[in-house]
């Protein structure tokens, strides 16, 4: 476990279960869709 940390920091642990869960939300949107995942990292406005 890692040490406690002050108030108002973001634990490591509460970061890499954030990315986690990323990561899940990330994979399952390219079950449903691919397109809307690629929307998602390059936005129309950027031209891709």
């Amino acid at each position: 476990m890692a040490p406690a940390l002050p108030a108002g920091k973001v634990a490591p642990a509460e970061i890499a279960s954030v990315i986690a869960v990323d990561t899940i939300n990330i994979r399952t949107s390219l079950r449903i869709s691919p397109t809307v995942y690629v929307r998602l990292i390059c936005p129309p406005e950027l031209g891709y």
